[in-house]
């Protein structure tokens, strides 16, 4: 038996209710040459007797005992594949089109070899009011690493289909950061490949549902320190490309000033004050920053 062209992944923190979704909106594609591995962290069986009833051979169930770390999930879930491509799909999430893998199969396939990640536009639904809350539509192709250092400017994971063959040679999310991102990820890749897009909105990413928006791939670790602690990584890992590009640093600055005000810590704030200064010198973000710090101090007296 040959082995299937994609492999759609996801992992899944335990949302029986609405786990359905995702895996229906993939099972329902046009493009049928894949494999569905669906790696569950949840600590109970609904999950796994949701996905029993599809009784799809695609489907490989695999559950995850006592998760040590996200990104060893997702990692593992990538290695167990045998897909020429990867794509994904947050369990809360659906492909709104049923035409998704096989306009990004297509694209990349025509691009060819030097093109190793195809993204496509997306929108933001709130669950609660039944209703869009934006379109996401980024337009970057080529070489992107310059601008993927500062922001994440083309994607979340489930509007993703990317070359296996990177994540084989450079890997995919890095552990031991408690706070992971798809960001650092694809800064990463994005040094070795070109990327290129679908301009059509083929996912849609749910917010405010039953289980809430967090996932396990980051925002459910949230705390200040562990987001400073990945940006100062971030920082460390890309520092000569920084070099080049310094006016990317921004974001993450500002993320480390906001954070350390957050938590009390007025020098390491003033610290990064400093090295934000010496990129912008001083605009409308330092100056409410600057304030912020200044009440805080004061208040502390």
């Amino acid at each position: 038996m040959n082995s299937p062209i994609v492999s759609v992944i996801i992992s899944t923190v335990g949302r029986p209710k609405i786990i359905g979704r995702a895996i229906t909106s993939i099972l329902c594609q046009s493009f049928k040459d894949f494999e569905l591995i669906i790696g569950d962290v949840s600590k109970t069986v609904e999950t796994k007797l949701v996905i029993d009833k599809y009784m799809d051979h695609r489907i490989k169930y695999i559950k995850i005992e006592d998760e040590i770390d996200p990104a060893v999930t997702i990692n593992s879930l990538i290695s167990s594949s045998v897909g020429e491509f990867i794509a994904f799909c947050d369990d809360d999430d659906e492909w709104s089109s049923h035409h998704k893998l096989a306009k990004q199969v297509g694209l990349i396939r025509d691009l060819g070899e030097e093109y190793g990640i195809v993204y496509c536009w997306y929108d933001v639904w709130d669950d609660s009011r039944n209703g869009i809350i934006e379109l996401r539509t980024p337009s970057l192709s080529g070489f992107i690493f310059p601008k993927m250092l500062g922001d994440n400017v083309i994607a979340g994971t489930p509007n993703l289909l990317i070359r296996k063959s990177l994540f084989d040679k450079y890997g995919g999310w890095e552990t031991g950061l408690i706070y992971s991102a798809d960001h650092l990820m694809l800064t990463k890749l994005s040094q070795y490949t070109k990327v290129s897009y679908v301009p059509e909105v083929l996912v849609r990413v749910h917010h405010n549902h039953q289980y809430g928006r967090q996932t396990n791939l980051g925002t459910s670790n949230f705390s200040h320190m562990n987001r400073i602690v990945y940006q100062k990584h971030f920082l460390q890992l890309f520092a000569e490309d920084f070099k080049l590009n310094k006016w990317q640093q921004i974001p993450h600055l500002r993320v480390l000033i906001n954070d350390y005000i957050e938590l009390g810590d007025t020098w390491q704030a003033i610290m990064y004050i400093g090295k934000y200064m010496s990129i912008v010198f001083i605009d409308k973000y330092l100056l409410k920053s600057c304030v912020k710090l200044f009440l805080q101090m004061f208040r502390s007296k």
